[in-house]
């Protein structure tokens, strides 16, 4: 009895030595020469989609999108939250501490619960606003390459903000400016020489993860969505002006508004970089890096106030 073997094409069994199948009537060695070369044709694609994940796995200037995808209500309603949000809460937080210490409210201590308290309830705020959409939050910071993009992307700002910062200050010296920290930068620094320890979780971790989802997530999706030139354009400059004091406008005083524009420069580069990091690399790159910025700055001052008091 013949040795049988199934047909290349129909998988009938037939004669092993038959040259055409008798049910389909395909040629059996056209067949296995047509099927070796779409064997080596997958092959190659199989190569070809590796070598593209390769290239994916690491690059800081490939461009691919990687904005997060929410409902148009919910990246407003970020958006909102954060930007009206820190006033809303002030006022309240301000009348509850007016009711039971006026004089505690305007102290350095009450000024740094206050602002402890703002960001927390603004971090609470958040977690609720997004419970639905943790998984794919979470899943952004599954992959080790956004801990380096974000460790590398916040180093780039620390560096270049600074740089950008020095030659400001530098301007500002030459026309006889009485350089100093801006108001932001003042009340941050006094109050992390009195509260190390939660300016550390508050103003190095908490801050940066709700700006991050009131400018990313939330104003710079919705204006991505629309124009990208205008997306970077407004995110940028809402970012740097809300780190900008304006108590000049009924307080004048001409130094501290000289003082406010030459730190303005600093916060326009952070607001577009971090947009940048957050288009290319993802929310979870441009949190890290806002939190490696912030984290970086605190723990420097930190260490400087220690040193200069021991």
């Amino acid at each position: 009895m013949k040795e049988k073997k199934k047909c290349l094409k129909c998988n009938l069994l037939i004669d092993e030595d038959a040259e055409f199948c008798p049910f389909c009537g395909t040629n059996q060695k056209e067949e296995a020469i047509k099927l070796e070369k779409t064997q080596l044709s997958n092959v190659e694609i199989i190569d070809n989609e590796a070598s593209k994940d390769k290239k994916k796995r690491f690059s800081l200037t490939m461009f691919e999108e990687q904005t997060l995808k929410l409902p148009l209500g919910k990246q407003l309603i970020l958006f909102f939250i954060g930007w009206l949000g820190i006033t809303a809460i002030t006022f309240i937080l301000t009348l509850i501490t007016n009711g039971v210490n006026p004089y505690f409210a305007i102290s350095r201590n009450g000024q740094a619960i206050l602002n402890f308290g703002i960001y927390t309830m603004l971090f609470g705020i958040f977690a609720l606003v997004l419970y639905n959409n943790f998984e794919v939050i979470i899943k952004k910071f599954k992959s080790p390459n956004t801990y380096l993009y974000g460790l590398i992307f916040g180093i780039l700002l620390i560096v270049l903000s600074s740089l950008i910062g020095n030659i400001f200050s530098l301007i500002g010296r030459a026309a006889n400016v009485d350089v100093s920290d801006n108001v932001n930068e003042a009340n941050v620094n006094a109050i992390v020489k009195m509260y190390p320890f939660a300016s550390l979780l508050v103003f190095g971790i908490l801050g940066p993860i709700v700006e991050e989802c009131t400018y990313r997530l939330g104003l710079f999706t919705v204006l991505r969505n629309k124009n990208r030139v205008l997306a970077y354009v407004l995110t940028t400059l809402i970012f740097a002006l809300i780190h900008f004091d304006w108590n000049f406008i009924t307080n004048f005083n001409i130094n501290k508004f000289y003082n406010e524009l030459l730190a303005l420069p600093s916060y326009l580069f952070a607001g577009f970089f971090l947009s940048y990091t957050y288009e290319r690399k993802g929310i979870g790159a441009s949190m890290l890096a806002h939190i490696v910025n912030n984290v970086f700055t605190i723990l420097l001052t930190i260490i400087t106030f220690n040193f200069y008091v021991n």
